[in-house]
């Protein structure tokens, strides 16, 4: 088999930069395209109403030690964060609230109704679900005219889905506004 002389990787977030520098590396002539102005993907920091924004599609834990090596070869200087980025806060219905980090700031919240509150209190409780169960809630979603048929064909639960099952209309409809309020949409 003849090896690759040229390659295209098809965008720029954090799986196209990664294949682009293995292919590099490989020695094949690499081609980076990219629909945005920016590399990085998800990964951004936005400056918006004196807020500083950091978005981002996956978190990083570097349990091998990868990450500082690959920052110097890339140039990159890794800086610690500062104690305040602990703190988390999601946008809910036009609102900034805070992501409870405790038991009483969870009660205290005004980011989950008290039904929404209830259904997660009785999550210790629920047993997994299990493919055949997700399987069989698509068909039956597909019946009533509730999904499409991508994700009736699934055996895996969207994000949708789960937030619906486990904390009823209102996660729902925060998994979509969500969904609409990203930057990057």
């Amino acid at each position: 088999m003849r090896r690759a002389e040229t390659a295209v990787v098809v965008g720029g977030g954090a799986a196209g930069l990664a294949a682009a520098l293995a292919l590099h590396d490989a020695g094949v002539g690499t081609t980076l395209l990219e629909a945005s102005d920016k590399a990085g993907g998800k990964l951004g920091t936005l400056r918006e109403a004196g807020f500083l924004l950091e978005t981002s599609a996956i978190g990083l834990l570097d349990r091998e030690g990868e990450l500082q090596p690959l920052c110097r070869r890339l140039g990159l200087t890794l800086l610690p964060a500062r104690e305040g980025a602990k703190e988390r806060w999601v946008l809910r219905n036009g609102r900034v609230h805070a992501l409870p980090g405790s038991l009483p700031a969870l009660i205290g919240t005004r980011l989950l109704s008290l039904g929404e509150k209830l259904a997660l209190a009785g999550e210790p409780f629920r047993r997994p679900r299990r493919a055949s169960e997700a399987t069989g809630a698509a068909s039956s979603a597909e019946a009533s005219g509730a999904a499409s048929s991508a994700e009736a064909s699934s055996a895996e639960e969207s994000v949708e889905a789960f937030f619906a099952r486990r904390l009823g209309p209102g996660g729902k409809q925060a998994h979509q506004q969500e969904d609409r309020e990203r930057p990057d949409r």
